[in-house]
């Protein structure tokens, strides 16, 4: 089952209620999340639903305590729109298909950051299994030129991966 880290400080700003360990243990008596470990701030959680990942991340627990508190109920909605950037697939045949999204308007700091490149790490090693058939990026988009091509490329080419030298 996926174990995840987060802050408890930042779950509670998520949720919109400040709660300390004990009752956060109290109220996920019941549900999918185990806390598996506490160091301080850090809690480790374990999520006994692999087919959700959506709620492997401080975000998609602080989603679904909203609703178990009453706090606020259904999905949220988000505007969606062509953004109109392409992204070209040459034809990857262990990764035939792919996604492009380009996110504006989010603040992520640097926990949500965090909290992303967990989910995404977390995605790659179980539905990807290990990366051989699911791979995630996350790019600076003032970075980046259009199109974008995705397809075979040279075995030897070598990159430095985020916040790495």
């Amino acid at each position: 089952m996926p174990v995840f880290e987060i802050s408890l400080g930042d779950l509670e700003k998520l949720v919109g209620k400040k709660m300390g360990l004990e009752e956060l243990e109290d109220i996920l008596f019941g549900t999918k999340y185990e806390i598996d470990d506490v160091e301080g701030e850090r809690i480790s959680v374990e999520c006994n639903d692999t087919n959700r990942p959506d709620l492997w991340s401080a975000e998609g627990m602080a989603r679904e305590l909203r609703g178990l508190l009453d706090i606020e109920k259904g999905c949220p909605r988000y505007k969606v729109k062509d953004s109109g950037y392409e992204a070209v697939n040459r034809g990857v045949k262990s990764r035939p298909y792919m996604a492009l999204a380009v996110v504006k308007g989010v603040n992520l700091g640097k926990e949500g950051f965090s909290q992303l490149i967990q989910l995404q790490e977390k995605i790659m090693l179980t539905y990807g299994r290990k990366r051989k058939r699911v791979a995630i990026g996350t790019h600076n988009l003032d970075m980046i030129e259009f199109p974008v091509y995705y397809g075979p490329g040279d075995p030897n080419t070598r990159f430095v991966p985020l916040k790495e030298e």
